[in-house]
């Protein structure tokens, strides 16, 4: 397969097609998104032409002609991309931009491939009379033809005068077909290089078979990040992504993406943090929001969303076994309590759970940032006030460890999905229906239920496991300095490890 683009280059003639001179690839904005191939120094740096380069046929294509690139990248097949509007080139989005790209997610938005056949058929008519039959001129044959005239982008003016379609009257001296000889000839005399209706098919890049058929599928303008050499600070406008026909793109979900957006705006949070931290502001209800939110996007907010679906899936499998009942008065029994069941599997109850862990984390990110207050203070009035602060908030989430401990969760309910899979004894209330004779409902409901109990046991897992990283956090010895780095903030100065 070969990729065919307009590009500027000072080596070879305007009426050839120019070769793209291969060099090494140096360490550049690409490096990672697959096999960069960078145009040599001599190449791309003059008057305008077109060049075609072999690229291979199983992988997007990207072309960057921002001037100090000039390459085109065979991008990995484990990339994965992201559709977007152009919204997303607003310097607004560029962090979220980087976040993704920083995990081989490259955001997209899809632009609308350039008709020139239109255009074409009207310059063929130039050359024709009223009738649309008649020349005008009977040496409108041959390379001077119609076709071949409209082929080049030339246009029949009057007398023996053409000009190039894309060059305004005035601008550009007109060329007279009886002293050219050829279309191509006609528009080198106007424009001194080759014909710029080639130019603008190409200004796109277009991918063709061995055999010179197109197959180009869909064209994308990537979103660049700004802060990059050659590129404006809102965005790259020359960074193109072509796909073959036939390729399916590896795109996001909607659901995923939303969960990617909100890390992206999470990370950017906790730089803010740090910035703040360093600046020496802190503290305040925006700042402890900050905090709360952070942990909770980060750690909690995956298992939460799932336990609220697996929720709803079980509540609802229920109600359908409910109605698969042969016995009107169990049916209408199982309904009664499985509305009040409903009432009592309320997501807030986990939720509220939840909420009182972050707060006691937040209680220990708070104390990180408050040790620079205590800094004017003799050093052992300073040892002693942080380590009264971490025995307390120690004691807090000790207490929590403890209680996650002994139980799956402090509301019964919950803790006995967790624990055994039945709810308020229900299973076993009307374990004469599920037992026996396995239907489509049963096997739904039990399928439902074993989902609702593996989703809980994973949020009570991820409880723990923040609250023995924070345990671990408040033994860390406290030394003279009092800085932040010794107080290691398990969220705060955490690597950025999230996928």
């Amino acid at each position: 397969m070969n990729v065919t683009f307009a590009c500027k280059h000072r080596a070879g003639s305007a009426n050839n097609e120019t070769s793209f001179h291969e060099r090494e690839a140096k360490p550049s904005f690409y490096q990672g998104f697959g096999k960069v191939v960078q145009a040599d120094k001599n190449v791309c740096l003059g008057k305008s032409g077109i060049v075609t380069h072999s690229v291979c046929a199983d992988h997007p294509i990207l072309v960057d002609l921002c001037t100090g690139r000039d390459c085109l990248v065979e991008m990995s097949p484990s990339n994965r991309y992201v559709v977007v509007g152009s919204e997303w080139h607003k310097r607004a989005s560029l962090p979220t931009v980087r976040w993704l790209q920083e995990r081989k997610i490259y955001v997209l938005t899809e632009i609308e491939r350039t008709n020139l056949d239109e255009l074409k058929a009207r310059l063929r008519q130039s050359y024709y009379q009223q009738d649309e039959k008649t020349l005008i001129n009977p040496r409108f044959v041959g390379d001077l033809s119609p076709t071949v005239m409209a082929e080049a982008g030339m246009q029949y003016l009057s007398g023996d005068a053409v000009c190039c379609y894309f060059n305004y009257p005035g601008h550009h001296p007109k060329s007279s077909f009886d002293a050219c000889g050829s279309a191509r000839a006609c528009h080198f005399a106007v424009c001194g290089r080759a014909p710029c209706i080639e130019l603008k098919k190409y200004r796109r890049p277009v991918l063709t078979s061995e055999a010179g058929e197109d197959i180009t599928d869909k064209i994308y303008k990537m979103v660049i990040p700004g802060g990059v050499a050659g590129h404006s600070g809102s965005g790259c406008n020359s960074a193109i992504v072509v796909t073959p026909k036939g390729y399916q793109l590896p795109q996001l979900g909607q659901q995923e993406l939303k969960r990617k957006i909100l890390l992206a705006a999470s990370h950017q949070a906790r730089l803010k943090v740090r910035k703040q931290i360093r600046a020496g502001y802190h503290g305040g209800a925006g700042f402890d929001r900050v905090i709360r939110w952070v942990i909770r996007t980060e750690h909690f907010d995956p298992c939460l969303t799932t336990v609220g679906k697996k929720i709803d899936r079980f509540t609802h499998c229920l109600k359908q076994f409910a109605e698969s009942l042969s016995v009107h008065k169990d049916r209408q029994k199982l309904k009664s309590d499985i509305t009040e069941l409903a009432d009592l599997m309320a997501l807030t109850t986990v939720d509220d759970e939840v909420t009182t862990v972050i707060d006691q984390m937040a209680v220990f990110e708070q104390i990180c940032v408050s040790t620079r207050d205590l800094r004017h203070l003799p050093k052992s009035v300073c040892i002693a006030g942080v380590l009264a602060m971490l025995r307390e908030t120690k004691d807090g989430l000790d207490t929590l460890y403890r209680q996650y401990s002994d139980r799956y969760f402090a509301n019964d309910i919950f803790h006995q999905i967790a624990c055994t899979g039945d709810v308020s004894s229900l299973f076993e209330k009307y374990r004469r229906h599920i037992c026996g004779t396995i239907t489509a409902d049963k096997m739904e409901l039990i399928t439902a239920r074993t989902e609702l109990k593996v989703s809980l046991v994973a949020l009570h897992a991820k409880i723990k496991e923040l609250l023995r990283v924070y345990r671990e956090a408040c033994e860390v010895p406290v030394d003279v300095g009092l800085i932040r780095e010794v107080l290691t903030s398990p969220i705060l100065l955490a690597q950025d490890f999230l996928s």
